[in-house]
């Protein structure tokens, strides 16, 4: 459709109406929800990319839920609803290993707190999980003056020890 060339669009209603006509997505509800429930990250995609995704067709999805006036309220209300839950699982389905497990457990009510505890995990993770090693300390009658620091009583001294993450 050409709207530049056309004379009827005389009002800026009839060239909204042209416009959207033109340039609107033409896919239906259940399309949209089919698209938000296969939804995964792709490789290498940073949590905000795969997030602001999710987003989009949450709320193309809610979009059309609200525009339907086929629709009661309350079965609009059931729908949103089923649909906030839908990009929830979808969102933790994306991940695997220990966050997703994670993320199972904390059972998340909305997918503003699944992003929080994702968030608050992998800035963790940028703080701790590469530098992190817990230490154990031990007692031994060892005269080694490499990592003890000496008991001033005596000749006995504690060891230090740095054991990798997942080692007991």
């Amino acid at each position: 459709m050409n709207v530049g060339n056309r004379t009827e669009l005389n009002t800026w209603q009839k060239i909204k109406e042209a416009l959207i006509q033109c340039f609107a997505d033409r896919r239906d509800l259940d399309c949209i929800m089919q698209e938000l429930t296969r939804t995964r990250p792709f490789k290498n995609e940073n949590l905000i990319t795969f997030v602001n995704r999710l987003l989009l067709l949450k709320s193309q999805t809610i979009e059309r839920i609200s525009n339907n006036l086929n629709l009661s309220e309350i079965d609009q209300k059931c729908q949103i609803n089923q649909c906030e839950k839908t990009a929830l699982n979808t969102f933790i389905a994306g991940y695997s290993g220990t966050i997703r497990n994670n993320m199972y457990l904390k059972k998340p009510s909305s997918l503003e707190d699944a992003m929080a505890y994702v968030y608050e995990f992998e800035n963790f993770e940028k703080l701790y999980g590469q530098f992190y090693e817990p230490r154990i300390w031990y007692y031994s009658n060892s005269n080694s003056t490499n990592n003890t620091t000496k008991n001033p009583g005596g000749n006995a001294a504690w060891n230090v020890s740095s054991i990798p993450l997942g080692v007991s």
